[in-house]
């Protein structure tokens, strides 16, 4: 080999170990910022627990011991839809794979002594617990995290007080509260019992079982938006079938006071006798209500039966066609006066009177009518608007 080749190959040499050198400086430096990174967070923690150690000092026990529960609330994760079958043991491995577990523990149910499929995971360090559930629900797009244990997603979330907790059932409880029944769907399980409330009252297993299907299907019905609950009407069963208003009355009057029942209605067959039920209409709803809790299941009549009283349930749609039905009707009557009293002269001849004047009927509508009157009258506009388009064509 010739001096240039030589020179050639100590020149790249010297370079290769120029970089490997340059290479091996800059991992010292950087190993160097981190241990001096490590050193400065080690510091700063060993001054916050010597700070907290000097502000502990001069509190009682209770202090030192909420600030403790404080600290572990902190680390403390609260997981929900754990399998059954899951022990303590095997969630602390899990878990243990995120940081180091101080203590694990599993929500169990102390009359069955079986998993409620809660339970609690607490981490030694701070900062844990949120960077936990940062990672788990960094991919998912639901409730569910995606650690897994036993074939079931875990759903994680930060532990709270039980002050915080009492204040948010309560919450949830004002929200229930708040939320309008407008059907009155709660007044239909006034006056239900159960099949032993039945049987202890002295009834047979075939009246229980026949008073807990009617239970059924007063509750079917309710599903219905249409359906709802009248509150100031009440249904009374089982009452003999001879009886009339002034005896239903004298037995039902003892249970409320004068003038609160406005109207009785005997239901009767296609013969015109009567079945064995009846509708009353109170003024007021407590009254209702009221009479529903003394009188069911409580009067007996000569026939040893016992009288079943509910609240009656209304279809919405029948009444809302009925009430039309009775305005038109007034109406009409209304029309039909009207045209009698205005169909003699001043000189006593007759006159045919048709239609009523503007004033009057505009008095007397109904909004149904309105609605109907002002769809035809669009309807004749679009009728004009298309002849007038097609005669500028023409033109």
């Amino acid at each position: 080999m010739s001096d240039e080749e030589h020179k050639e190959r100590r020149d790249e040499e010297k370079r290769e170990m120029k970089k490997i050198k340059q290479k091996a400086e800059g991992k010292i430096k950087k190993e160097g910022k981190k241990l001096r990174n490590t050193e400065s967070k080690k510091t700063k923690e060993k001054e916050e627990k010597q700070e907290k150690k000097i502000e502990r000092k001069g509190l009682s026990r209770e202090e030192k011991e909420e600030l403790h529960k404080e600290d572990q609330i902190y680390r403390t994760i609260f997981i929900q839809n754990l399998s059954f079958e899951t022990s303590e043991e095997e969630l602390k491995e899990k878990m243990g794979e995120y940081g180091e577990v101080s203590y694990c523990k599993i929500c169990m149910d102390k009359e069955k002594g079986i998993s409620r499929g809660t339970g609690f995971v607490c981490f030694r360090k701070r900062g844990v617990a949120e960077k936990v559930i940062e990672e788990a629900y960094m991919f998912s797009g639901s409730k569910e995290s995606d650690i897994e244990i036993d074939g079931r997603r875990l759903i994680l979330q930060k532990a709270i007080n039980k002050e915080q907790a009492q204040d948010r059932s309560n919450s949830k409880k004002k929200k229930k509260e708040g939320i309008k029944d407008n059907r009155n769907v709660s007044l239909a399980m006034v006056g239900q019992k159960t099949k032993e409330e039945y049987l202890q009252l002295g009834l047979t297993p075939s009246e229980a079982k026949m008073r807990l299907k009617a239970q059924m299907e007063r509750n079917k019905k309710l599903k219905n938006v249409n359906f709802c609950v009248n509150k100031y009407r009440v249904c009374v069963r089982n009452i003999p079938k001879n009886t009339n208003k002034k005896m239903i009355m004298e037995t039902f009057g003892k249970y409320c006071s004068k003038g609160k029942i406005s109207d009785i209605k005997i239901i009767k067959g296609e013969r015109g006798k009567a079945i064995g039920y009846c509708f009353l209409t109170f003024t007021s709803a407590e009254d209702a209500y009221q009479f529903v809790e003394k009188v069911n299941e409580s009067l007996q009549f000569k026939e040893q039966r016992r009288v079943m009283v509910e609240f009656s349930i209304d279809d919405m749609v029948k009444l809302h066609k009925f009430k039309a039905e009775i305005e038109r009707r007034k109406f009409n009557q209304e029309k039909k006066k009207f045209i009698e009293e205005h169909s003699v002269n001043n000189d006593g001849k007759r006159v045919k009177v048709t239609s009523l004047p503007k004033e009057v009927i505009k008095a007397e509508e109904t909004k149904d009518m309105k609605k109907t009157k002002k769809k035809g009258i669009n309807r004749k506009i679009g009728i004009t608007k298309k002849f007038n388009a097609k005669k500028s064509i023409l033109l």
